[in-house]
């Protein structure tokens, strides 16, 4: 019996002073945690720290120098609640400077072998391209504006010049003043050779009628394309020579920007003997300067001809019987 009082004694004193001791213990405190992603590491320690935790740090390489000792990534997600004293695993970037390269010379190689050397440099081209005038010099580097023996960081771009041959094409000049052609022709690195050819148009003086070479047919450097070009002179009207000597008739015509041709013709009148019988064309016709006005001269029948050297009249037309129009 007494052993009874003891064991409902004892459950009497754990009933009121368990209750008791644990009501006085009390629960863990709890906070979410901070995003310290994309802060540095020293910003992101504090963040965590002000909210009760402890940050937990792992490095991982990085090839920005930007993400130096910043935080990638947090292994708690954001906004997760946990006790306050909990460590919050976080990932930074840890960035090493590369070695320095030093750029190789590429000057007067192609540009695939170029871009290989620098590549294998560990750098890039950067490449603009211009025109050259030699076909050798077609897709080789012909400048790099980083010199050679200069050392940059692995990746940087060298600026490489490398030359562009293009095969001269004739350009259409056809319509063009000779002057704008030849201009033309030069651009393309071609010459004019020009033909004149007489036209009747004004308008057309000095201008290419045509090429004798296609449009856009590839020559060489330097080649010729022949060019027809419109030549325009004013006409002017033939004077009237009939009457007077052949000297005079020759004066006058070369006055007019004529050329005389003689012939000549047996007369019975001696009084036209050495002057003008009849002229061909007509007085007032219209001609191109520089034409041949045919004149026929009165001969003296009895006049001893001697062919062909002293012929007085080139063409010389023989006698024919005595001038019948001669009053």
């Amino acid at each position: 019996m007494r052993k009874v009082r003891i064991l409902i004694a004892m459950i009497a004193v754990f009933l009121l002073v368990v209750p008791a001791a644990f009501a006085q213990v009390k629960p863990p405190q709890t906070a979410p945690v901070p995003n310290v992603a994309g802060m540095s590491l020293s910003d992101a320690q504090k963040a965590l720290v002000a909210a009760g935790y402890n940050a937990v740090v792992t490095q991982e390489n990085v090839t920005n120098p930007g993400k130096n000792n910043v935080v990638l990534k947090q292994q708690i997600a954001a906004g997760t609640t946990l006790a306050k004293g909990s460590n919050v695993p976080v990932v930074v970037g840890k960035y090493t400077a590369p070695a320095q390269q030093p750029v190789p010379s590429v000057i007067g190689m192609p540009l695939d072998k170029a871009q290989a050397a620098l590549s294998q440099a560990k750098l890039n081209a950067a490449v603009t391209m211009q025109t050259v005038d030699q076909p050798q010099r077609n897709n080789v580097v012909l400048a790099q504006n980083v010199p050679a023996g200069k050392t940059l960081s692995p990746g940087s771009t060298v600026p490489v010049v490398v030359g562009k041959y293009m095969t001269p094409t004739v350009p259409n000049v056809t319509g063009m003043s000779l002057t704008a052609a030849q201009q033309a022709l030069a651009a393309n690195k071609l010459n004019a050779v020009v033909t004149m050819e007489k036209v009747t148009d004004k308008n057309k003086n000095g201008v290419v009628l045509k090429q004798q070479i296609a449009t856009g047919s590839a020559l060489a450097p330097g080649a010729q394309v022949p060019l027809i070009v419109g030549q325009y002179q004013e006409p002017v009207r033939v004077p009237p020579v009939v009457g007077m000597t052949e000297d005079q008739a020759q004066t006058a015509l070369k006055q007019a920007k004529l050329n005389i041709n003689s012939g000549a013709r047996a007369v019975t009148d001696r009084k036209k003997i050495g002057t003008v019988l009849d002229q061909n064309p007509a007085p007032g016709t219209a001609v191109e300067p520089g034409s041949q006005v045919m004149v026929t001269v009165g001969l003296d029948p009895n006049a001893k001809i001697v062919l062909p050297r002293n012929n007085p009249y080139s063409p010389y037309n023989p006698p024919i019987p005595p001038d019948s129009k001669t009053k």
